[in-house]
């Protein structure tokens, strides 16, 4: 077998993760003969990821305002007062790899620039979440403060949210969970209380690669 090539090797089509794969270590550096398991080599990790598309109840008028893109700003929805909430949906696939966190990405102009340095934008987000045939809802508050000092209007930040998979508590995540996204500003706590949210993206590991959205 040492003189085998791998083209002359008898195929495999059903494989396990426990099987090994030879690897060449530093192929443009020091080459090194060494073997992976294919898990290894999927837990590299491959990421689902959703572009998510926001739903106001009041736009415009109590609620959030669309700001359409210009030579400052990419555009959005504008965050300035306590109330306006942004709602996202999507939903966990099969795919996810049943044991890694979810995140969730903010990404944000400021319309107004900061003050001093210790200044922040804080944004929080519930997640609420169940399967198909279930009617109790499950929660998860995240609030994450994002530092902006004093960055000038439009400057472009952004706030990744953990959504923890095992919180416990009968709160746990599971693969085909639907869920909604109730996003704002904390503007009682946010020092810089007027922002332009551009998007919004929501990711979970895969244990391959999937082009479904």
């Amino acid at each position: 077998m040492a003189d085998t090539k791998v083209t002359d090797l008898a195929a495999i089509t059903d494989i396990a993760t426990t099987d090994i794969l030879y690897i060449v270590d530093d192929p443009g550096g020091t080459a090194a003969s060494k073997k992976a398991t294919v898990q290894n080599v999927v837990d590299t990790g491959f990421w689902h990821h959703h572009i998510l598309a926001a739903l106001s109840d009041a736009t415009g008028a109590s609620g959030a305002t669309v700001t359409p893109p210009d030579a400052n700003t990419i555009g959005g929805w504008q965050l300035d007062a306590a109330g306006e909430n942004l709602y996202y949906s999507c939903h966990i696939g099969p795919d996810w790899d049943g044991a890694t966190d979810m995140i969730f990405r903010v990404v944000f102009e400021l319309n107004a620039g900061g003050a001093l340095a210790t200044d922040t934008v804080d944004i929080k987000a519930i997640f609420r979440y169940k399967a198909d045939g279930q009617t109790a809802i499950r929660t998860q508050t995240v609030e994450v403060a994002t530092i902006v000092g004093v960055a000038a209007q439009y400057t472009q930040f952004k706030a990744d949210f953990t959504f923890d998979w095992d919180i416990g508590g009968g709160n746990n995540v599971a693969a085909e969970d639907f869920i909604s996204i109730d996003v704002n500003l904390e503007t009682d706590t946010s020092e810089v209380d007027d922002i332009i949210v551009n998007m919004t993206a929501f990711k979970y590991k895969t244990d391959s690669p999937c082009m479904r959205q």
